[in-house]
This record gives structure tokens, sequence and C-alpha cells, in this order.
């Protein structure tokens, strides 16, 4: 299974979305569906930097017919969908998953959490 390993840095955002294209393309996914798992690749990893602010791991693979990305951290606090204003400027990121993505969601690890998103690929 390809995997990045990533500093909690917010240039690594651009450093996720790069790898997850160039996998996917490699891979002949379509456009749109390189598109959606980028843009969720992207929130994945911004919401490990801002909210974890530790080291993340980024896997990606093909299950059951979809392009399943994960980005594991070294916090316990799973994600919460918060509701926002037409104005605010954060707070959407699982709001974006959950409209890109076919599936979306969050599991607890023995050292932190896997948070994932899967893009049906068919």
């Amino acid at each position: 299974m390809p995997t990045l390993h990533l500093a909690a840095h917010a240039s690594n955002v651009a450093v996720a979305r790069r790898f997850v294209r160039e996998l996917l393309e490699e891979w002949g996914c379509r456009e749109e569906i390189v598109d959606s798992a980028v843009l969720c690749a992207s929130e994945l990893v911004t919401n490990a930097v801002l909210h974890a602010r530790t080291p993340a791991t980024v896997n990606v693979r093909l299950v059951d017919g979809a392009v399943r990305m994960e980005v594991g951290d070294k916090s316990p606090a799973l994600p919460v969908v918060r509701t926002t204003d037409a104005v605010a400027l954060a707070g959407r990121g699982m709001q974006i998953l959950a409209a890109f993505s076919s599936r979306c969601g969050s599991e607890p690890t023995r050292d932190g959490k896997i948070v994932w998103a899967e893009v049906d690929s068919g």
C-alpha cells in the first residue's frame, strides 16, 4: 500500500495532494475520480495538521471499487461534524468529505486515530 509520512506542517497538504494525484493518475483513474480523491485527501491532511498537530501518515489503496484514503495521526480526538453558517471560514472539513466522497469516517487506534474517505471509482 503506498504510504506517505508527513510532518505536522501546513505545506505538507500540497505534498499530500500531489502524492494522491500522481498515484491515481499512474493507476489510470478517471479525472473526476482523481479530482474528488485529491480534494478529500487535502481535507483529511488539513484536519490532521490543524487539529492533531502530530506527524501524519497517508495511505491510498483501491478497495471494492473505490479509492480509499486514510490519514493517521497521533491524536485520540475523533473529528466532529460542525454546524457552520454561510460565512464561516473554517469548520467545514467533514462536510466537504461527506459531499465529495462516497463514504467517510474515523476509527480510534492504539496510538491516535485514522480518518478516511472513499471515492467510488466505478
